[in-house]
């Protein structure tokens, strides 16, 4: 299966819209907690603050701007205020030895993108490990660059059930018709 691209020309956003230029946010791997003191913010490790989210607490997070696609389905991103996205990388990113492996989309934890020069996406993945719960009113529909076809959404979905369960869709359900790719 290679995925192919759709434009859109309305103002909806859909499951498998594109976006570039948007701020997404992942948790680093130590959690640094944020309290006020006096006119500024110390940080400070889980582990030496005694009463940690006893209530809400602020925390850092890393945060890169980017390109980011659209995962939760079309009605949750219609009627929802929070949708899931998740981060759209360069294939350049990854180590020389995963890269044929990426493109072949024989990694369960990416989706393998190919590029559209129409559009400015450059050989990409999608990264499943660092989706993240998002505002949708933070996604600006002026940054919509491409949308996914509903045929590589679908495909999207087999990619994030294997994510999931380390399963491919054959091995689940193999009654249905799919890709042997």
């Amino acid at each position: 299966m290679s995925i192919t691209y759709a434009q859109r020309t309305d103002d909806k956003l859909y499951q498998g819209d594109i976006f570039k230029d948007t701020i997404f946010h992942y948790l680093p791997p130590a959690i640094l907690i944020l309290r006020e003191k006096e006119s500024y913010l110390e940080a400070s490790k889980i582990e030496d603050v005694p009463n940690a989210f006893e209530t809400r607490e602020i925390i850092m997070a890393n945060a890169e701007k980017g390109k980011v696609i659209i995962v939760s389905h079309h009605c949750d991103v219609q009627y929802k205020p929070i949708i899931q996205i998740a981060p759209i990388f360069s294939i350049t990113r990854l180590p020389e030895d995963q890269k044929p492996m990426c493109r072949k989309n024989n990694m369960y934890n990416y989706c393998y993108l190919p590029a559209n020069e129409n559009v400015g996406l450059e050989e990409s993945y999608i990264n499943f490990q660092l989706m993240s719960f998002y505002p949708v009113d933070l996604l600006n529909v002026s940054n919509r660059i491409v949308s996914l076809t509903e045929e590589s959404i679908n495909f999207v979905h087999e990619r994030l059930l294997w994510y999931f369960t380390r399963k491919k869709l054959k091995e689940i359900s193999p009654k249905l018709p799919l890709d042997e790719s």
